[in-house]
């Protein structure tokens, strides 16, 4: 083996390209140890130049993942899962926007045989029942505190006007009914803001299970206050307190409008869990 000392680097002194450059000839490519040299690094380019084209390949599925081209292609980085699932934070959101104005109307009296909580047996056999609204049970549970309070009230007038000569369960569960349904209402008004903070932001949100939880156990109350109030503790008769199912009426059932809240608040309890996901999962 000699050195390359060619035309091209007398003419160009400062150009180290052909510096300690060697020559094969076939004699040198004759000797084994050259030839397993000269194989042994040919092996290592190709293999050098086959990682760089793989990576390249990578970085550019990575890419097409990122701006949603090339789905279902080679294997690439996964993304990170987002926490919120957003089809049940928009769900839950319509649910506790319907509960509000379910409890709206009722208040107000609009369609009140679908918004009541509560219907009672008409004086006249033969007449539609009394809409009972979450109106009727809230004011008198205030003019039980407010006797001169211009309010006509059936709550009142058969529940708390002699609350003093009940027992003990009736007493707990006519307190309970106003001051569950009142706190179930604050409850969604305060959920149904976190929605909708929830729904146009990315951050995760605390409490949504809690929210769920609390809305159904004070319509759960609510039921419960509502069935003392028509059958006192005889609980034989939970069936004939609901419609649809009730063979001999109660003179006061649960409406259609409690049976509603009751199913949203069932609802905002189960879907609340699908709200957002584990924190494990999505490190």
């Amino acid at each position: 083996m000699g050195y390359d000392a060619n035309s091209q680097q007398r003419a160009n002194p400062d150009s180290n390209r052909y510096a300690n450059s060697y020559l094969l000839s076939n004699r040198d490519m004759s000797s084994p140890y050259v030839a397993n040299y000269v194989a042994a690094k040919t092996q290592r380019m190709e293999a050098k130049a086959q990682i760089s084209r793989n990576s390249y390949r990578r970085a550019e599925n990575y890419d097409d993942l990122e701006s949603g081209m090339g789905a279902g292609g080679a294997k690439t980085r996964t993304l990170p899962m987002k926490s919120k699932r957003g089809f049940f934070v928009i769900l839950l959101l319509v649910l506790v926007l319907a509960y509000v104005a379910v409890a709206a109307l009722s208040f107000f009296a609009v369609l009140p045989e679908y918004t009541s909580l509560f219907s009672k047996a008409p004086v006249n056999e033969g007449d539609p029942r009394i809409a009972v609204s979450d109106r009727d049970v809230v004011m008198g549970f205030v003019k039980s505190f407010m006797p001169d309070l211009a309010e006509t009230s059936y709550f009142y007038d058969e529940c708390m006007v002699n609350i003093a000569n009940v027992g003990t369960v009736e007493m707990i569960a006519y307190y309970a009914l106003p001051i569950a349904f009142a706190l179930g209402l604050i409850i969604a008004v305060i959920f149904l803001i976190r929605l909708l903070v929830a729904a146009f932001t990315p951050k995760r949100r605390k409490l949504f299970v809690l929210s769920g939880i609390l809305m159904f156990v004070m319509n759960l109350l609510v039921v419960f206050g509502g069935f003392i109030w028509a059958a006192g503790m005889n609980f034989a008769e939970i069936m004939n307190f609901i419609p649809f199912v009730a063979t001999v009426p109660l003179p006061m059932m649960l409406a259609y409008g409690g049976i509603i809240m009751l199913g949203i608040s069932l609802l905002v309890f189960v879907f609340s869990f699908f709200a957002f996901r584990s924190k494990k999962k999505v490190q």
